[in-house]
């Protein structure tokens, strides 16, 4: 099963999110079966569905072995996959995590390593969208139902810098509606949203 992994430091960096949050989905596969040799041992292989990742994931294996009764035996073991080895993370200063309409939504920004440790990110790519719907109503099948068209459109672009152990404050005003903020490197085109 892999599922993308949005909060990866909870105890040490509680409420901070990581990676796209576009990509919510998750993927479960199976592998054939096989049958052990002789001596007891086999060896699955698992293609890599992960390797072309935007987004830290979570990866869980489970195995069932079944002895000649069909009494199972599950084991399972599960590891993170990143796509680089520095994250941006985003945690919104509101408690419930929603801002009113026309007020300022504040946000704080760092940036980590594998081990959760923070670290300076310089010249980082900061776009902030805006996602406007338009709701009508829709008389079919006998029935009057409601829908809504959607646009996204760029609101503000910035460049932000992440102080080494620190974070960086970004203060946005908003009207009523949904918002999105993507931050990028300078050297790469992934975003952290």
């Amino acid at each position: 099963t892999i599922r993308p992994a949005r909060q990866l430091f909870k105890d040490r960096w509680p409420n901070f999110e990581f990676g796209d949050i576009a990509q919510i989905d998750g993927l479960s596969f199976s592998t054939d079966r096989m049958t052990l040799d002789p001596a007891g041992a086999g060896t699955l292989k698992i293609e890599n569905q992960w390797k072309a990742a935007t987004t830290p994931l979570t990866v869980t294996a489970a195995a069932s072995l079944y002895d000649s009764g069909g009494r199972p035996v599950v084991r399972s073991r599960t590891w993170q996959v990143w796509p680089a080895d520095t994250l941006v993370g985003i945690r919104l200063a509101a408690e419930d995590g929603q801002v009113d309409a026309d007020t300022t939504a504040q946000l704080e920004v760092m940036a980590v390593d594998r081990s959760g440790n923070r670290i300076a990110a310089s010249g980082l790519k900061v776009t902030v969208i805006r996602e406007h719907r338009e709701y009508y109503w829709e008389y079919r099948n006998d029935q009057w139902q409601w829908h809504f068209s959607s646009q996204t459109y760029p609101v503000d672009r910035f460049s932000l810098d992440i102080p080494d152990q620190g974070t960086a404050d970004i203060r946005v005003p908003v009207e009523w509606g949904g918002y999105r903020v993507e931050i990028a490197s300078a050297d790469r085109d992934q975003a952290e949203q």
